[in-house]
């Protein structure tokens, strides 16, 4: 019995013709009739390749309910599936589905894993009370899913310890993954401290786990965010041995074949992961205020070459290297340094983005020049191109007040927080806690504290934050 109509089409090509007709139709002195085109047509909607009305479900066995459920999981119906599946559920008939439905539509649904979250989790969790015992790669994809997708820690690490407690076999991908859950958030140091603990974990013989280069620039980002400075230098040597290694294999194959292409392929690889790991070196001293440090190991590497070619870098690789470059130069207030990187940059064709150009007009102010950074601000507005509904022209426009604070000229400071910095982003759009944190403290450390009590009493509008009374009463007359 068929569930899903199907379209059938005769095939009449195979019926005898009259020899007359086949005769006709071989003439080349007589031209085929030609086709009525209507004035305004439209594309034809594809059918489905299944079709059922699920509103007569209840018309349908138990059996037929499993059928039809299957041929709306291989025909890639997410919508339908789930329809039948729910009724398999409530019609207590849904143990007939094999270990094998249940995986083939839980990578169906992962297709879209933000809109499917609540059914994926129930496919897993009935899985796992029937006992089914879900293979590697099936907790590898839900891995994958909870730490980048939903960014759900619990589950993230439940999975994970699904694998370890049932002696699953945990790629080096999936180690990644949860190392990067764990380095998500990077103000919470208890879980920065419990991702170093999973990294010395898979680093011990007893796992004989596989790091990666992934896993070392996770790694160096949790003992950065530590600052646990010297570890990170360790494991950046680690990393930097290994790709030498990965180079070194890399030519050997390479060399028997006669294919330019293939070397350049190499030669790019090597010189982005290069960067990348210098980026995340770079990343770890901004962080635990070694500057000197820094720009020491940058520019030496700088010098041997590893940008000369810009193409050998993808351009996301190469602009964090520049960005973090410009943040240790606002770190060590270093404005003649910042203009050597940020033309450097321009030079080797990176483009130029917005952290980028914030940095520059941030460390502007340390030097007390106001109107290049204003300057800086202005054309970055016209060239950029920036959304103003989006963080990017937020943060732009925060860099130029940042400047205007440190220079100390706080005066102006708050006519531009009050006037064009909120003028600039829509009504709905709360400003940055930071911001209001930073004008307050400034206004604070001149004495001004009437208008430091105004923007906290903003600022408890904005985040609902406990401000007293009495600051907010006072705060009340203008300016």
């Amino acid at each position: 019995m068929t569930l899903a109509v199907r379209g059938v089409l005769s095939d009449r090509s195979s019926q005898l013709k009259p020899a007359s007709a086949i005769q006709h139709m071989d003439s080349p002195s007589i031209s085929k009739p030609r086709q009525f085109q209507p004035a305004h047509s439209f594309p034809k909607t594809p059918k489905p390749p299944v079709r059922f009305n699920l509103d007569k479900l209840s018309k349908l066995s138990g059996w037929e309910k499993v059928e039809l459920f299957r041929d709306f999981v291989k025909n890639h119906m997410p919508l339908e599936a789930l329809a039948v599946y729910e009724r398999l559920r409530v019609n207590n008939i849904i143990h007939q589905l094999t270990y094998q439905d249940h995986h083939a539509m839980f990578h169906l649904l992962l297709a879209n894993p933000v809109v499917n979250r609540e059914p994926i989790g129930e496919i897993v969790g009935y899985m796992i009370q029937r006992n089914m015992k879900p293979s590697e790669s099936f907790w590898m994809s839900y891995i994958h899913c909870c730490s980048h997708k939903w960014r759900d820690m619990e589950h993230t690490m439940w999975a994970f310890n699904q694998m370890l407690d049932n002696n699953i076999k945990v790629s080096t991908v999936t180690w990644n993954d949860v190392l990067n859950m764990h380095a998500y958030n990077q103000k919470d140091l208890q879980m920065l401290m419990e991702g170093v603990k999973i990294w010395e974990r898979m680093d011990s013989q007893e796992v004989a786990a596989q790091p990666d280069l992934e896993t070392y620039l996770c790694v160096m980002d949790l003992y950065g965010r530590l600052a646990r400075v010297t570890d990170a230098e360790g494991i950046y040597q680690r990393a930097l041995n290994e790709l030498s290694d990965l180079v070194h294999r890399s030519r050997q194959l390479t060399a028997v074949s006669d294919r330019q292409k293939k070397k350049l392929m190499a030669v790019k690889v090597e010189r982005d992961m290069a960067v990348r790991l210098l980026n995340g070196m770079l990343g770890v001293y901004a962080h635990s205020g070694h500057v000197a440090k820094g720009l020491k190991l940058a520019n030496a590497i700088l010098q041997h070459g590893v940008m000369n070619d810009v193409d050998m870098t993808s351009q996301s690789t190469a602009q964090s290297l520049y960005s973090l470059l410009l943040k240790l130069c606002v770190q060590s207030k270093d404005l003649s340094s910042a203009l050597k990187y940020m033309d450097d940059a321009k030079r080797r064709g990176v483009r130029v983005d917005a952290v980028m150009v914030g940095r520059l007009v941030h460390v502007h102010g340390f030097s007390g020049d106001l109107q290049g950074a204003k300057q800086v601000f202005d054309a970055a507005l016209t060239q950029l191109q920036l959304d103003k509904q989006g963080n990017r022209w937020q943060d732009l426009h925060t860099a130029y007040l940042q400047a205007i604070v440190v220079s100390g000229d706080i005066s102006s400071a708050n006519k531009w927080f009050f006037g064009e910095y909120q003028q600039a982003f829509p009504k709905e759009k709360r400003l940055l806690r930071m911001v209001y944190n930073l004008m307050i403290e400034a206004n604070r450390d001149i004495g001004n504290n009437d208008v430091a009590d105004k923007i906290a009493c903003e600022m408890q509008a904005a985040y609902r934050v406990e401000i007293p009374k009495t600051v907010c009463h006072k705060a009340g007359t203008d300016i």
